[in-house]
């Protein structure tokens, strides 16, 4: 009796669609045909498009868990590629779908669309399908996902890629697995090579469980980030995140990897700042990391403060702490604890190197954050130490950390990518700085020539003028934009933002040390317990400066940070901002007061947030509802902000409806509105507030 037939097991249950520019060779026949064949080695099959039939690519994405999307310079010149996206956003949106884009060689997400959105040959076709095809680009195009730039390394960058498609993988529910392995591909699918189709790297057979030593877990469908990389699942996360920030490669091959692989080994999910993780279009992503981490380490080593960018994240760190959403565990890598929280030797002076040559806030920002992160307990990495037992010391600190705190709150630490988002709007997702930098700000013109009057710059004599007005009204935006036009004409100079909050968060005396500190760009004259005007008087007084103290709420704040002014040098300017008045009494020479908006300032800026198209004219009755919300706002701009926010898109029926409920409330006016809603707001987001005041049509 002959040997019975053995069955050819059937293909992998999982499978991956890459969307890329057939007409590329170098990059079909490259880079995509080396993400195929690392995909086979984890017993994936990876199709790509091909141009025998859409019929077919169609069957392909369906049958697929993952698309891949490979951005290129070349990208849009495709209709194909236009039609393959279409096809993957209806999977995305019906859930069946998860989509990681790669931005391949592209500096910007603007070098992807030419800058102008669609390729212009493809605008000759019909206008409908056109407008399709932008909103397919828009919908993958702007999510979060992976850059390769030109200097990368390719081979590093696809190992990532099949980390996350493996954890993707992994993370589907067992039943889906089941049902997928149960499917077979059709014959011609087999015998089908790169160069004419679609089965890039068709894997042999394999086990049921693709993944044999990875556990996978049956999980519901709420949405949230699957990888370090990209944020495009809609599986809940693993339930411990790690974010580790630190500085430089020396450490990132070794000491942090080191670390990385032994917190995965029990369990954790880590995620490190990646080479293609960089400043710029990335920034969010970044921080999006960081706001779904639970705990965050920081390495403190002797280069930390070569980076802006590592800097930037610390603070970053640092409001989620302060939230207390995030658990910090700092390391001091080969330094000393003093030497980060007190900014000595090279790790300091490389700070305030930066601080005498830009002047930005952002730098007494990093100030606090070291002092603040630095200033925790921690762990310390000696030379005569060795890295394993360091290693072995923070995980334990971690897994303690987490265990004490769920034993507490067992809903201590919410997953954060979904939280309902109480931030006013500055634009895509900008922080202040940002924001500011980027748009025109309406108006302020004229109010800072009236502020520049009243401190007169030009007059060897010291000004102190109080900038008051309701909250709101852009009282620290326009100290901070006159900051920046004059500090430059000053040796020394501080902005000390956010002085309320502040005040409570630390003592009084950490206000005025931190005040003088700045001042003095770190060089004191010798190391004293407590820094006091008196003790720094004799350096202060040889050269003017120029303060900016915003947000004062009592005044013993101004008590301890002015004193009775014989440090400041004559001809010193210092502008201080308040809601309350009666404050500055004793302090200043004059005051200014922030004016509204008039009819037309307000008028632009809420038509500016409540059509899309600005280049389109709203119906006349659209034009007589925006008058009634303006005159109802008041002049109060962030009202305008608001309201224009929530009005944009919606037909007049709602325009009508929304415009009844504003205006029925009987003996309220929007200033009490507008006073009751900002009492509750927190720092950061009062400061948005401000900013938003100026903002209009660029």
């Amino acid at each position: 009796m002959g040997k019975p037939t053995k069955l050819k097991s059937p293909p992998p249950p999982h499978r991956v669609f890459i969307s890329s520019h057939g007409g590329d060779l170098l990059l079909r026949g490259g880079f995509v045909h080396e993400i195929a064949k690392a995909l086979r080695s984890i017993k994936v099959n990876a199709y790509a498009d091909e141009p025998t039939g859409e019929e077919v690519v169609w069957t392909r994405i369906e049958k697929s868990r993952i698309a891949i999307v490979v951005f290129s310079s070349r990208y849009t010149e495709s209709r194909w590629c236009f039609e393959e996206l279409v096809k993957i956003k209806e999977g995305m949106e019906l859930g069946e779908l998860e989509v990681i884009p790669i931005f391949y060689k592209l500096d910007t997400s603007a070098e992807l669309e030419g800058g102008s959105g669609l390729n212009p040959t493809m605008r000759d076709f019909d206008p409908q399908k056109v407008k399709i095809w932008n909103e397919a680009l828009d919908s993958v195009s702007c999510m979060m996902g992976y850059h390769l730039y030109k200097n990368s390394v390719e081979s590093k960058f696809i190992s990532r890629i099949v980390k996350d498609v493996k954890r993707i993988l992994i993370q589907l529910p067992k039943e889906e697995q089941d049902d997928e392995s149960h499917d077979s591909l059709d014959d011609s699918s087999k015998s089908e090579t790169l160069n004419g189709g679609s089965v890039l790297g068709e894997a042999e057979s394999v086990e049921d469980d693709i993944f044999p030593n990875e556990k996978v877990d049956s999980v519901n469908d709420q949405e949230v980030s699957t990888s370090s990389a990209i944020v495009t699942s809609n599986k809940p996360p693993l339930e411990h995140q790690v974010f580790i920030n630190f500085q430089g490669n020396d450490l990132r091959y070794g000491f942090v990897g080191h670390i990385a692989e032994a917190l995965e080994r029990v369990g954790f999910e880590v995620r490190i700042d990646e080479d293609e993780l960089q400043p710029g279009d990335l920034t969010e992503l970044l921080f999006k990391q960081i706001e779904e981490s639970r705990i965050a380490i920081v390495i403190f080593s002797s280069r930390y403060t070569e980076s802006t960018w590592c800097l930037d994240k610390l603070v970053k760190i640092k409001e989620r702490m302060d939230e207390g959403k995030l658990e910090v565990v700092p390391i001091f890598y080969k330094v000393k604890q003093l030497q980060v929280t007190q900014l000595e030797g090279s790790f300091g002076i490389r700070i305030w190197n930066f601080w005498r040559r830009s002047r930005e806030y952002r730098v007494i920002k990093w100030k606090e954050a070291l002092e603040c992160v630095g200033g925790l307990k921690g762990l310390v990495f000696e030379e005569d130490r060795l890295e394993s037992e360091l290693i072995t010391s923070i995980v334990k600190d971690i897994e303690k950390k987490i265990e004490i705190k769920e034993r507490k709150n067992p809903s201590s630490f919410p997953f954060t990518g979904r939280e309902d988002n109480t931030e006013l709007p500055t634009g895509k997702g900008e922080n202040l700085e940002t924001y500011l930098n980027n748009h025109r700000l309406f108006g302020i013109k004229l109010r800072m020539e009236q502020l520049e009057q009243k401190l007169e710059f030009d007059c060897d004599e010291t000004r102190i003028i109080g900038v008051v007005g309701m909250p709101g009204i852009g009282k620290t935006t326009l100290a901070m934009r006159l900051y920046e036009e004059w500090n430059s004409k000053f040796v020394h100079c501080m902005p000390l933002l956010g002085i309320c909050k502040k005040s409570k968060d630390h003592e009084l005396v950490w206000l005025r040390k931190t005040l003088l500190e700045v001042l003095l760009e770190g060089k004191f004259p010798e190391k004293q317990n407590e820094i006091t005007h008196e003790s720094v008087k004799d350096t202060l007084l040889q050269t003017k400066i120029f303060v900016v103290l915003s947000d004062v709420s009592d005044k013993k704040q101004l008590d301890f940070l002015l004193g009775n002014l014989d440090w400041v040098k004559k001809g010193s300017k210092i502008v201080i901002t308040t809601g309350d008045r009666s404050l500055l009494k004793e302090f200043v020479d004059d005051i200014y007061v922030v004016p509204l908006l008039n009819d037309e300032e307000a008028f632009q800026l809420f038509t500016y947030h409540a059509f899309d198209d600005q280049t389109y004219s709203p119906s006349q009755d659209f034009v007589i509802l925006s008058r009634k919300f303006v005159d109802y706002a008041q002049g109060h701009p962030q009202a305008l902000i608001s309201l224009g926010t929530e009005l944009r898109g919606k037909d007049e029926d709602y325009w009508n409806q929304r415009l009844a409920t504003v205006t029925d409330r009987d003996n309220t006016t929007i200033q009490d509105v507008w006073k009751l809603s900002t009492d509750q707001l927190n720092e950061r987001q009062k400061d948005v507030r401000h900013c938003a005041f100026f903002q209009v049509r660029g």
